[in-house]
């Protein structure tokens, strides 16, 4: 009969023994480790955590101030009994008291025929009643008249010329410039003009002068004047001309309607 072995435990402690009887060898110590202190600076807390402590602590008092504030009671509200057997009674609405709509009137309008005859009231007849229409004004309209003047003939002098003078105001040549107009024409303004002959421009602003202004020994003169002839009506001013070197145009602008 075979004898049963030991146990597989001691067997696999009997493999880790050395074969030679020595000691069993030990694993390494570790050497003692230093107990760590903390210093001043690590058992400080940090300025974050100071100031989280600080408003948590200071809500936590407002908190506790608001809610130890007493509240003020609620008004009691005055016990309304309703009577369920009292007659209901209708107050009529607040404000003006709606009115009826007043009629409509059309008016009625009689035109009379051309042979009825007009509508009295009493005793006198009523006056047919008309509005004036607007008259239209009657356009703005213009009449030019022109005079040319030669030079003005120098004086004195003996054989060819010789030794004569120019002309001065005193022996200018004067004529009548005229513009005709209708004979029921409203004359509304006349202007007065005038160059040399021998300039080619077109009448302009630069051309207008003033009555009795000297421009360039000649001048207006005097005050207009009127005068018919023929079936015409003709509004004048008289101009003279004194220069014995160029001759001279005049003109007379009259606006009228």
């Amino acid at each position: 009969m075979a004898v049963p072995g030991p146990p597989i435990f001691h067997r696999l402690r009997l493999n880790a023994l050395p074969h030679d009887g020595g000691a069993v060898p030990q694993p390494p110590s570790r050497p003692p480790q230093k107990e760590h202190r903390l210093t001043d600076e690590e058992k400080k807390e940090p300025a974050w955590v100071k100031i989280v402590v600080q408003l948590i602590a200071t809500v936590g008092l407002v908190l506790a101030a608001w809610i130890a504030v007493p509240k003020a009671p609620a008004p009691d509200k005055p016990a309304v009994t309703v009577n369920v057997n009292a007659p209901v009674v209708t107050s009529p609405p607040s404000g003006p008291t709606p009115t009826a709509p007043a009629p409509t009137v059309t008016p009625t309008v009689t035109h009379p025929s051309p042979t009825s005859p007009l509508p009295t009231r009493g005793p006198n007849p009523l006056p047919m009643s008309s509005t004036p229409q607007p008259t239209a004004r009657p356009l703005l309209r213009e009449s030019a008249g022109t005079a040319t003047l030669d030079p003005c003939p120098r004086t004195g002098g003996g054989l060819l010329g010789l030794g004569a003078s120019d002309c001065s105001e005193a022996s200018a040549t004067r004529t009548q410039v005229c513009a005709a107009v209708p004979v029921d024409a409203q004359v509304v303004g006349v202007d007065l003009f005038t160059k040399w002959a021998s300039d080619p421009a077109p009448w302009g602003p630069s051309n207008q002068v003033q009555p009795g202004q000297d421009a360039q020994w000649c001048r207006f003169y005097g005050e207009r004047a009127e005068k018919h002839e023929g079936g015409s009506r003709l509004i004048c001013w008289p101009f003279a001309h004194w220069s014995s070197h160029q001759a001279r145009v005049a003109r007379v602008l009259v606006r009228y309607r």
